[in-house]
């Protein structure tokens, strides 16, 4: 691609499930690219939101010195490989669980899923079956028909010895 002053566009190259690939032909802005909270380090990550089939992935970038890769007929220097690897959305959001439960109090998840580093992690409210997967980590009120929640230390611990 010809960015016009004579310079090419960089090209990544990344391994992705075949269904993604699928998913993209499909629906131009089915996949997304989005930057949010690493809960392990609390730094930023990008990750890739299948807006279509509702799941989330973490990309992980392998780097090694003096490698190129050949696209079509130009080469791409750098080297970079972009994995896209299927992340748990729940672990993601036990870091607003457990922020907010600081405040020791039951509240709506659009008051806790909220960050201004990174603004795009109200995605992770258009789960599908978010209810669902709230019930691992959290105690739930409901009062009026709006659903309360409560970060649970004694549920995410028997949710964790599950996933091992």
């Amino acid at each position: 691609m010809d960015c016009g002053n004579g310079a090419r566009a960089r090209q990544h190259v990344f391994l992705l499930p075949e269904y993604l690939k699928d998913a993209s032909k499909k629906m131009k802005s089915g996949l997304m690219f989005v930057k949010l909270v690493n809960p392990c380090s609390g730094e930023g990550t990008i990750y890739l939101f299948d807006m279509c089939l509702q799941q989330l992935f973490e990309i992980k970038i392998f780097k090694e010195k003096h490698h190129s890769w050949f696209i079509n007929q130009s080469v791409q220097s750098g080297g970079l490989l972009h994995f896209a690897t299927p992340v748990d959305p729940l672990f993601l959001l036990l870091h607003y669980l457990r922020k907010a439960d600081k405040e020791g109090r039951f509240q709506p998840l659009e008051q806790v899923v909220v960050d201004d580093m990174f603004p795009n992690c109200i995605l992770l409210l258009k789960l599908p079956d978010l209810e669902k997967l709230l019930q691992h980590v959290t105690e739930e009120k409901e009062i009026d028909k709006k659903k309360y929640y409560k970060y649970s230390k004694e549920k995410t611990i028997k949710w964790l010895e599950k996933k091992v």
